[in-house]
């Protein structure tokens, strides 16, 4: 009878590759085939990310999405390859910071 405890958890997610606070090592894969990389990106945004809409006061079409800045400059650097749009970045501290995309 084999029983999972969240020790044995940790430790095999971390043989598959998943580090203990993976927000502090995470890059952006290389290993995503390019017709897949559209919707590998629209899933971070998904989990992490949020989209506002403004009609009457400013912009409209405003996307946010925070990050620790290596992954979030990979991650830019990934949708600028694909999608003609413009993306800014800003870094708040050591470990977060944000893309903005504006329409």
């Amino acid at each position: 009878q084999s029983s999972i405890n969240e020790q044995n958890f940790c430790e095999k997610l971390e043989e598959l590759g998943l580090p203990e606070r993976k927000t502090f090592c995470l890059h952006f894969p290389n290993y995503i085939p390019e017709k897949y990389l559209r919707d590998y990106i629209r899933r971070i945004f998904d989990g992490d990310g949020s989209v506002s809409v403004i009609y009457k006061g400013k912009a409209r079409g405003m996307t946010d999405i925070a990050g620790h800045p290596n992954f979030l400059k990979e991650l830019k650097s990934a949708m600028e390859k694909v999608l003609p749009i413009n993306i800014v970045f800003y870094q708040n501290s050591k470990n977060c910071a944000h893309l903005k995309i504006n329409r």
